[in-house]
């Protein structure tokens, strides 16, 4: 899926599931495989969805965005770990941590 589809009440909803975290890894910028160039649409919702979940008390650093292609098999896990670990540190939101 394009992240350019990825709409902000996606965000909300999962930090309302209880989501600790949301992770949103695309296509380099420039290099979109759907034509659409949806990364950008993606790293503007984002800045706004770090903007309302902050408003609304959960950490912004819990939502985040990486530019991986398919080849970066190794960056995709290092990302992934230290996204990770950042959230055990933080841990669960939703129990008044932060």
């Amino acid at each position: 899926m394009c992240t350019g589809r990825v709409d902000l009440a996606f965000v909300i909803r999962a930090f309302s599931k209880g989501a600790d975290g949301v992770f949103i890894g695309g296509c380099w910028p420039g290099e979109c495989h759907y034509v659409t160039e949806g990364n950008f649409d993606v790293l503007k919702n984002v800045h706004i969805a770090k903007k309302l979940l902050e408003q609304i008390g959960i950490n912004p650093d819990r939502l985040r965005l990486e530019w991986i292609s398919a080849s970066e098999g190794m960056r995709y896990a290092e990302v992934m770990n230290d996204f990770g670990k950042k959230l055990k540190e933080m841990g669960h939101w939703a129990r008044g941590k932060e």
